[in-house]
């Protein structure tokens, strides 16, 4: 399959393109590139099969952070998710795959168990509100043309190996959230599977899957993940066996 990745200069970005290079023809967006740049933005999008985008802003990942980065966000977010899924749709793309974050229920309580029909809670930081509004118009873009969108709901990434040395002592317990980018690559991988372009039903062809390790009291539901089939490999064992990481 032929992929554009919308960046690799992420840990995500670049946990991507090496997952997914072994199997597929992978080519990314040039760096320094707004989304909003139409004229770039087509060119790349031709001769695609499938794209996925990381989440991250073009103009900011890799950079320290900048006085304009909020409406940077907000622009890509929303004016620049615009383009790339019309300039995509134009193309002949059929599968996109978008990686929001799961920050998007940061303030639920962690004794409630969150499957993808509870609503997201945003916030007012750029930084989850982004994320939020980018998949309001991915599920516009669904609504109206034969494209099938694949919402990744990305817990935080974290590789096994370094879980116990991020565990300081002002914080004991280990993070819900926590997601090996390993399993993150393999979660884009199944969704890049998933092709409900020619559903006549809009809602077949939007959907969202939370993507996350499973601790021993998971406050994210993966019944959705699994039927994608996703499974993670890398569940912080060694982390939690301390507790149950209740608060």
């Amino acid at each position: 399959m032929r992929i554009l990745l919308t960046e690799d200069r992420s840990p995500l970005g670049s946990e991507l393109l090496k997952g997914l290079s072994g199997t597929h023809k992978v080519h990314t967006v040039p760096v320094g590139t707004a989304l909003t740049n139409t004229d770039a933005i087509w060119s790349v999008v031709r001769e695609t099969d499938a794209v996925v985008h990381t989440g991250q802003s073009l103009r900011l990942v890799g950079t320290d952070a900048e006085p304009d980065a909020e409406r940077e966000m907000l622009v890509e977010a929303t004016q620049g998710m615009h383009g790339l899924l019309d300039a995509a749709t134009q193309a002949g793309v059929r599968r996109f795959v978008y990686c929001s974050t799961l920050d998007l229920f940061a303030s639920i309580p962690d004794d409630r168990y969150i499957s993808e029909q509870w609503r997201p809670d945003p916030g007012t930081e750029m930084a989850t509100l982004s994320h939020h509004l980018a998949e309001q118009v991915t599920r516009e873009f669904a609504r109206e043309r034969a494209v099938s969108v694949t919402i990744l709901r990305l817990g935080h990434l974290l590789r096994q190996e370094h879980a116990t040395t991020a565990l300081t002592p002002d914080l004991l317990t280990p993070d819900l959230m926590w997601l090996d980018p390993r399993d993150a690559a393999d979660a884009v991988e199944c969704a890049l599977q998933r092709d409900t372009s020619a559903q006549l039903n809009w809602q077949s062809r939007w959907s969202v899957y939370h993507i996350c390790s499973q601790p021993p009291h998971p406050k994210f539901l993966l019944a959705a993940a699994r039927s994608l089939g996703f499974e993670p490999q890398y569940n912080f064992a060694s982390a939690w066996a301390g507790g149950d990481g209740r608060v």
